[in-house]
């Protein structure tokens, strides 16, 4: 599509990308209780015990920055990668679409431990998603900025775009791997349940992330797909060549997500 004069679905991309970044900044500051409370084993030297003593912050800080300070985040990376080869104003602004809500949303998957708590553990392993998903599309992004035949007026440019993307990926693997740990911890770990018992974390945890792998995985993909592919169908069509060029995009096409966006 870049080829084609089509950059708006990329320029879109990297903007939304930064807007949801910068979103992130609200980990730094989100309400999270104190896991000893309902942990039976101590927590003191493991990094589950540290969530509220800097690690949430910092991840925050990695995604939004600190504004009131002047220090940008991801989020302002993403639109120095964006303005580097397109400029700020290639297009009209974006925001973020709304996000794809699961059929089963509100129901409660961890009755066994006070709501607040799963509340803190669902949202430690929807972040851990997010955050292995966003991975391999940044992956994909860099290497879109280093196609030799895209960007070709802006090649040194377009060098320095996917090297400040190669610099949010370090720190997005950081975050996977920090999270899986808290998770792992977690799952070894015993909670105190409402009823005055106690049952292992991966008894409590598993279910919940069974569930939510199957909707990331399978179930929002298709639907995303179904969505994107009718926006970017319109846009095509309007270029002069827009059949044509909607054929060879059609051609490139994953036949599993053609199913579901026709």
């Amino acid at each position: 599509m870049i080829r084609e004069g089509l950059g708006q679905t990329f320029w879109n991309g990297l903007t939304i990308t930064g807007k949801i970044e910068g979103r992130g900044r609200m980990i730094a500051d989100i309400p999270f209780p104190d896991l000893q409370e309902l942990v039976v084993e101590d927590v003191d030297e493991m990094a589950v015990g540290h969530l509220k003593k800097g690690l949430l912050e910092a991840h925050g800080i990695d995604e939004g920055g600190q504004p009131e300070k002047g220090i940008g985040g991801h989020d302002v990376m993403w639109f120095v990668a964006r303005d580097l080869v397109f400029g700020p104003e290639a297009f009209p602004d974006i925001e973020p679409p709304q996000g794809i809500s699961r059929a089963e949303a509100g129901r409660r998957w961890m009755p066994q431990i006070p709501q607040p708590y799963e509340m803190a553990l669902s949202f430690l392993m929807n972040l851990l998603v997010i955050e292995f998903r966003a991975e391999i599309g940044f992956a994909s992004t860099q290497e879109t900025l280093r196609s030799e035949d895209l960007f070709v007026d802006k090649p040194e440019e377009a060098e320095l775009a996917a090297e400040i993307v190669e610099r949010i990926r370090e720190d997005e693997r950081i975050h996977v791997e920090s999270l899986r740990l808290y998770i792992g911890e977690l799952r070894s770990l015993h909670f105190k349940t409402e009823d005055g018992g106690t049952a292992l974390g991966s008894e409590v945890l598993d279910p919940f992330w069974e569930q939510l792998i199957a909707w990331a995985t399978q179930q929002q993909p298709r639907i995303a797909a179904e969505q994107q592919y009718n926006v970017i169908k319109e846009r095509i069509l309007k270029h002069d060549e827009g059949e044509r060029v909607l054929g060879e995009f059609d051609a490139l096409a994953d036949r599993d997500f053609m199913v579901a966006a026709g």
